[in-house]
């Protein structure tokens, strides 16, 4: 790596392999209903608690820096984390995103986030002006025709409050963009106390 390459990456909190597993046979089940959207691979499904972008390789030893420290610094607690229903952006009526919210442990998602937020501000980072709203990403929509009526059906009523797991640690997290898709490599992994 040369210090002027560039770096997309982000910062999340992972489901296990369990969750994820059964988020993609959730999908699965949908997929043939609506062909057309892009839905996301079993191994991808993440909450993002701070999208950073492509940065310069520089860009991110300063960021890695400035979370070692807040993570060294900041004891966290581990917290319970119970999915909820599935929902849109920017809406249910012209949806361009699909993605299943969070019932339990919000607060704490949101205030992990703002640290966040806080830290790539420090580290010379563009911040984000929109209110950061938990979720896991499902599926992108390029044409809102590609969305059957029976697929909308079951996407709105799917509840997934039966999914808890307890977030332990944070994920910063490089992604490469392939033809078929991001491939996710964890560059660092902060725990977070129990």
């Amino acid at each position: 790596m040369y210090l002027n390459e560039v770096v997309r990456c982000f910062i999340a909190v992972n489901p296990g392999k369990k969750i994820r597993t059964e988020i993609s046979d959730w999908i699965q089940s949908l997929k043939n209903k609506a062909p057309g959207l892009k839905w996301v691979k079993d191994e991808a499904l993440h909450i993002t608690l701070k999208f950073c972008g492509e940065i310069e390789l520089k860009d991110l030893i300063r960021l890695q820096f400035f979370l070692d420290q807040f993570f060294r610094v900041n004891t966290m607690s581990s917290f319970p984390l119970t999915l909820g229903k599935a929902g849109a952006f920017p809406s249910l009526q012209r949806p361009r995103t699909l993605w299943i919210g969070i019932e339990e442990g919000q607060d704490h998602l949101i205030s992990l986030a703002s640290c966040m937020e806080d830290i790539c501000r420090k580290s010379g980072l563009s911040t984000d002006k929109r209110i950061f709203h938990p979720h896991i990403t499902v599926a992108r929509v390029k044409n809102a025709i590609d969305l059957a009526s029976s697929m909308w059906y079951d996407f709105e009523h799917h509840n997934f409050t039966h999914l808890k797991w307890e977030v332990k640690e944070v994920q910063l997290i490089q992604s490469n963009l392939t033809p078929d898709g991001p491939i996710y490599t964890t560059l660092r992994s902060y725990g977070l106390v129990r």
